[in-house]
């Protein structure tokens, strides 16, 4: 019976594998285009 279990588990494996491709798409890399809040440097010079 001990060796039936390890197959459940791959089975698993492959069901959390197509779980994963949606959980990727997030596109939180977008979050960057707030970088351009560097522009604030200029305040600098106000210093």
């Amino acid at each position: 019976s001990g060796k039936v279990k390890k197959p459940a588990k791959n089975n698993k494996g492959k069901k959390c594998g197509h779980q994963q491709p949606a959980p990727v798409p997030p596109p939180v890399d977008p979050v960057d285009p707030v970088d351009p809040v560097d522009p604030v440097d200029p305040v600098d010079p106000a210093v």
